[in-house]
């Protein structure tokens, strides 16, 4: 059984009235379970050829009503460069988010419907992981 724990920390002293320290943990585990996942897709960092929607991850490939956690990061460095993330099939898909050059995110997926990127510009650099049961 792997171990696998995502922790996320907030801390600003002036976003707020009062000052923001928030710091959260938790154990990625088999859904409805306290066993570890036990897959990933292995951490990839890819640039597409286009500024087109193109897809990542494919629904069919997943089984749904499992754990699937994807890891998502923009490694530019460069101001104003974004990855939108889209759910649904390409063409028809809907925008659920975008990061921009140095942002990253952990997102719940529910493997009912394809993940998309779209890209800025072609020269972004970005990595990606599914860890999944």
């Amino acid at each position: 059984m792997a171990t696998t724990t995502a922790t996320l920390t907030l801390v600003s002293s002036d976003l707020l009235s009062d000052p923001l320290s928030l710091n959260v943990s938790m154990d990625i585990v088999a859904a409805g379970t306290t066993t570890g996942i036990t897959k990933t897709t292995g951490l990839r960092r890819q640039t597409f050829p286009n500024t087109n929607e193109t897809k990542i991850l494919e629904a069919d490939d997943y089984t749904d009503n499992e754990t699937s956690i994807l890891y998502l990061k923009n490694t530019s460095s460069t101001s104003g460069r974004y990855i939108d993330i889209f759910l649904g099939p390409s063409g028809s898909s809907t925008k659920v988010g975008r990061l921009y050059n140095g942002e990253w995110a952990l997102i719940p997926w529910a493997n009912t419907a394809d993940i998309n990127l779209q890209v800025s510009n072609t020269d972004i650099l970005f990595e990606w992981t599914l860890l999944y049961q």
